[in-house]
């Protein structure tokens, strides 16, 4: 079975591999590679498995936290940064003003 050039994109995308990096490591001109993974150009199979068989061999990059902790620590910073000037009050933060009412 022929990898569909797009799959391949797809592939490169989610294991955060520049196309430029594979084509390096495969040796060859890397507007030769966007051209063919784009469509603008058409690759043969044996080519583009070598492409896949490249991919393969490569280290991926590793994230290094998930988009959604980083969001995390966005607003957990935000939620300090405005306790400490006071501007707005917390429950979860709160200073002990809340036991001080029940005395």
């Amino acid at each position: 079975m022929t990898p569909e050039p797009s799959v391949i994109r797809q592939e490169l995308e989610d294991r955060g591999i520049s196309a430029r990096a594979v084509a390096a490591n495969m040796g060859i001109h890397p507007s030769h590679l966007q051209r063919v993974l784009s469509g603008r150009r058409e690759g043969s199979r044996r080519f583009l498995k070598s492409i896949v068989d490249a991919i393969e061999r490569m280290p991926t990059r590793r994230r290094e936290r998930p988009p959604d902790d980083v969001e995390r620590l966005i607003d957990a910073a935000t939620h300090v940064f405005f306790l400490k000037r006071g501007d707005f009050e917390s429950a979860i933060c709160a200073r002990g003003e809340r036991h001080k009412e029940k005395e």
